[in-house]
């Protein structure tokens, strides 16, 4: 992956410095376009891919491990057989060489937050941000609509999404929700998540139920609190995402 965003930013230098012709950089048949974002697991990039004649995202992993590859191809798989609109629509998985990556619908729209505010805090400090809630109360009851079906998709799957908060959530320029990002997708009776460092609980704390925060087994009832925050611009408590290593 390294390699890949290597060769990425040397033809771009080679373009916009020195004037050269722009080599395609690809992987497997897909040509890189730009980069879109970066998290645990992996980068994402937007991609043109050859065979479907149009741009999608695709997703690389992060590290070599067994247990990095195990956690990436389920969130692969585990969203691959359920297709609804308010979840991000799944292609591909593949590699190339020894880099393994999956494609994904590549989601044009803008985060949750800047859809219903219009703007998104500039830091994690939400000391200055102000209290007032979303006054447009029409547009509050259609994303959260959406939302929740989306979420009822995957837990008449018997899945749980397991890190849903507003960061997550993209609205298309047609007013589409679509919530994203798997990485810490698991079965509802699951508690802790075999991860790359062992048993642990994942998630956003400001946004976790209380028997997900604490290790134990999970029921599609606790998703309350991401509407919080959308609402009011006030999470119900301070915090970013982690992981902790679950007790013995």
């Amino acid at each position: 992956m390294q390699d890949l965003e290597a060769d990425r930013l040397r033809a771009l230098m080679r373009a916009t410095v020195f004037g050269q012709p722009r080599q395609p950089v690809t992987i497997d048949r897909y040509e890189i376009v730009r980069l879109l974002g970066s998290g645990a697991m992996g980068l994402v990039y937007e991609v043109f891919d050859p065979k479907r004649g149009e741009q999608v995202a695709l997703k690389t992993l992060r590290g070599h491990s067994p247990r990095a590859l195990t956690l990436f191809k389920r969130e692969f798989r585990a969203l691959s057989r359920i297709t609804h609109p308010n979840l991000v629509g799944l292609y591909e998985l593949g590699r190339d060489q020894h880099q393994y990556f999956f494609t994904m619908e590549l989601v044009r729209g803008v985060p949750l937050l800047r859809y219903l505010w219009g703007a998104e805090p500039e830091s994690p400090d939400e000391a200055e941000l102000p209290l007032t809630p979303v006054a447009d109360f029409p547009r509050l009851r259609a994303v959260f609509a959406q939302l929740a079906e989306g979420v009822q998709a995957l837990h008449h799957a018997h899945k749980l999404h397991r890190d849903i908060k507003p960061t997550n959530v993209m609205v298309t320029h047609q007013g589409r929700v679509v919530l994203m990002d798997f990485g810490f997708v698991g079965d509802e009776s699951v508690g802790t998540l075999e991860s790359t460092a062992g048993s642990m609980v994942v998630g956003t704390p400001a946004y976790m139920a209380p028997e997900q925060a604490l290790g134990g087994p999970r029921t599609p009832r606790a998703t309350g609190t991401p509407s919080a925050r959308p609402s009011t611009w006030r999470s119900p408590a301070r915090s970013r995402s982690t992981a902790r290593t679950s007790p013995p």
